[in-house]
């Protein structure tokens, strides 16, 4: 009873069968992908009842050898590899070589193929993994395999199958990720006798978008192209106005293969923080051209997921083109007063100095000045993320050097390559430009509404800033400062505020004793089972309260596993905590001051949980109003 036996054909082609396909999208994915690799430039993809009676898909690439036909079902048959180096630089979409036998084993298949050397294509017709039927006949170049009746020999998989809807669902997202990891190659997807869609094949990712997800989808996406270190990054990500509650539309490609990776949302992640509002997400569709030997891409069979040799590399790359894009839109919402119904947009504002060729313009090999910081050589950067990586030796940081005149253009520290700047590769120009304006200039102050709104007017506008958010933006981003360049202030308390925690908790806290010396605190363990807090950040001339410290201190070991966010997710909830309120009576000079440290920040449009700071309303749209027009 326990002696070791050799499986028949007929139940180990069904084991393989059931690690490759596991539902109709698996059949479809493995299909396409081999039509992709045939250099195929139009496909169709027709399904039926979810895929599980019907399942066609038609190329034009170059078809499979007459007398490769029968091989091409057999396990372990591929034309993608042909040594052991070559699994470790995959040029290809497939290459497993257990496919095409693994669908058919389960299905009754079809097929059709042809070669544009051949004269005649060859048809055969495979059920349960068994030829009942071999032909020679006429057919354009290119493949067609029809899949019927899925797991019609295997009953109890049927059963593990979703319902239609699920099935479907599946699918399409499977198809849209295909047609938009491959612009040059026309797709047209019919579901149950309906076309879905169909895309031109023109090479052009944004007519993908428009006919995937249409008009409204595509007017409200940003290019975003970059490169750094041998990676390559472009696609589109969306505006700050168009987000989703999950991030379900992030849809990423490396050398054309649709991917899952959360480095690359948490890199998106970091670029979008406070700029868009909590539990909300960009819609992003890139595409990144990386050596294949600098990924993995074997780690899961359906090769979706992939490890990077370069983690820091790509997350800079990512967030300095990202964040550097953004930065480039005036991002104040145009609200319409019309019958109730807020419309906003979201207005371009090129800066082509900076859009070109992102450089700072000044004189070789002088000090750069970035809006009162000093940037020196040879210094490192403060990495904003956990991995050590992320920091360049291009990337230096700033420090503070108080206000002096001939500012230049709001940009991101982390865009400015420093070595084609001492390579001589980027042209200079004497003068500096002037300051980016920003909507905050020339505002005429009208008032303050309800106490919390400041009313304000120009250019045949009106302008409401929410005097709340904005100076919380203002605390939110000092507080940043000074924590990056590690200058928060500090106060020694004459009483130590104490703490009991588990001998875990204490351990967890102290991996971050750093991190708590940059944001002003000084920590010691005391005993067992107490950590005392001996100083607390000094916040707008006023020590951090025994409460905040306390909280801060307690959420910090529960946030072990990235550093970065922690450290941004505290330091909001420190603004909040000591930003202006709703209801607070400010004097012309408060609103001034107000307006005049927004106009100096960064990015001076959004709260740090995204909310916007200052809206604008149209004198057209009042006048509609008033009905004068």
């Amino acid at each position: 009873m326990n002696r070791i036996i050799k499986l028949n054909k007929n139940i180990s082609s069904k084991i393989a069968a059931g690690e490759v396909i596991e539902n109709p999208s698996a059949v479809i994915k493995e299909l396409i992908e081999n039509s992709i690799d045939a250099k195929s430039t139009t496909i169709t993809i027709e399904i039926q009842d979810a895929g599980k009676s019907l399942i066609r898909v038609t190329d034009n690439g170059d078809g499979i050898e007459t007398e490769d036909v029968n091989i091409a079902f057999e396990r372990h048959a591929t034309s993608k590899i042909k040594s052991v180096e070559d699994i470790y630089s995959i040029r290809t979409l497939g290459f497993r070589g257990e496919a095409l036998p693994s669908i058919a084993a389960v299905s009754r298949l079809e097929i059709t193929t042809k070669t544009l050397n051949d004269e005649f294509g060859t048809k055969k017709t495979i059920n349960g993994g068994e030829v009942v039927k071999e032909e020679t006949v006429g057919c354009k170049r290119g493949t067609t395999i029809i899949v019927s009746d899925l797991f019609y020999n295997t009953p109890a998989r049927i059963k593990f199958l979703g319902s239609n809807s699920t099935e479907k669902r599946r699918i399409n997202e499977l198809l849209n990720c295909l047609a938009l990891s491959n612009p040059n190659i026309s797709f047209k997807y019919i579901s149950d006798n309906e076309i879905k869609f169909v895309t031109p094949g023109d090479g052009n990712l944004k007519n993908v978008i428009l006919s995937i997800y249409g008009k409204n989808t595509v007017k409200n996406m940003m290019e975003v192209s970059s490169s750094l270190d041998g990676i390559e990054m472009n696609g589109y990500i969306s505006n700050l106005e168009f987000t989703r509650g999950s991030s379900s539309l992030q849809i990423f490609f490396i050398n054309g293969r649709y991917v899952k990776s959360n480095i690359i949302k948490e890199a998106i992640k970091t670029a979008y923080k406070t700029m868009i509002p909590i539990n909300r997400y960009p819609i992003c569709f890139l595409n990144f051209t990386i050596d294949f030997k600098e990924i993995d891409v074997n780690i899961h069979p359906s090769k979706t997921e992939v490890k990077f040799t370069k983690v820091g590399i790509v997350k800079q790359l990512i967030y300095t083109a990202i964040k550097s894009k953004l930065f480039e839109y005036n991002q104040t919402p145009s609200v319409s007063l019309e019958d109730e119904i807020f419309e906003k947009t979201f207005s371009k504002k090129i800066i082509p100095e900076i859009k070109e060729k992102k450089q700072i313009l000044v004189s070789e090999k002088e000090r750069i000045n970035f809006n009162s910081y000093e940037i020196k050589e040879k210094e490192v950067v403060k990495n904003p993320f956990k991995d050590d990586s992320f920091i360049g030796k291009n990337y230096i940081p700033h420090e503070k050097k108080g206000n002096e005149p001939g500012k230049v253009v709001n940009l991101d520290i982390f865009d400015i390559d420093f070595d084609k700047i001492e390579n001589n590769e980027i042209d200079f120009k004497k003068d500096i430009i002037k300051e980016n304006e920003t909507i905050y200039d020339n505002l005429k102050i009208i008032g303050q509404l309800f106490n919390t709104y400041i009313v304000c007017e120009k250019d045949d506008n009106m302008y409401m800033l929410d005097q709340h958010a904005g100076h919380e933006k203002v605390l939110y981003e000092k507080l940043m400062e000074e924590y990056m360049n590690k200058t928060v202030n500090s106060q020694l308390l004459l009483l130590p505020i104490s703490l009991k925690l588990g001998y875990y908790e204490l351990e967890l806290i102290m991996e971050k004793e750093n991190i708590l010396k940059n944001l002003g605190f000084n920590v010691e363990i005391f005993g067992k089972d107490t950590l005392l807090i001996r100083e607390v950040p000094i916040l707008f001339n006023k020590p951090l309260t025994e409460k905040i410290a306390k909280d801060i201190i307690l959420n910090l070991k529960n946030e072990y596993k990235n550093a970065y966010e922690t450290n941004i997710d505290h330091i909001i909830q420190k603004s909040c905590k000591n930003a202006i309120k709703a209801y607070d009576k400010l004097d012309y000079i408060e609103i001034h001051k107000l307006i005049d440290l927004l106009k100096n920040l960064k990015s001076p449009y959004t709260c740090p949980h995204g909310r916007p700071i200052i809206i604008s309303i149209s004198k057209s749209e009042i006048e509609r109003k008033f009905k004068r027009t």
